[in-house]
C-alpha cells in the first residue's frame, strides 16, 4: 500500500474526530463553495439514476402567487 500504514484499533474520540485524516486535509483553510444554479442544472442528471433518497426534514416552499380565479 504504498508506505500507507494501517492502524487497527484505532479510537473514534467524538464525530468531530479527525485523527484519522491527513493533516494534509485537516490543516486546510474552510471555504464555503457559492451555489451555480446553472452549473447545477446542467449536471450529468443520470449519475443520479434510481437514487430515491429525500430528505425527511426537507420542506418546499411555499408559493405566494395569486390568480384573479382566486386559486
Amino acid at each position: 500500500m504504498g508506505g500507507q500504514k494501517f492502524m487497527s484499533g484505532s479510537i473514534v474520540r467524538g464525530a468531530d474526530d479527525v485523527s484519522n485524516f491527513d493533516a494534509e486535509f485537516t490543516h486546510e483553510a474552510p471555504k464555503l463553495t457559492p451555489v451555480d444554479r446553472l452549473f447545477l442544472m446542467n449536471l450529468d442528471q443520470s449519475e443520479f439514476e434510481g437514487f430515491t433518497y429525500v430528505n425527511p426534514d426537507y420542506v418546499p416552499p411555499v408559493s405566494l402567487t395569486y390568480n384573479s380565479n382566486g386559486i
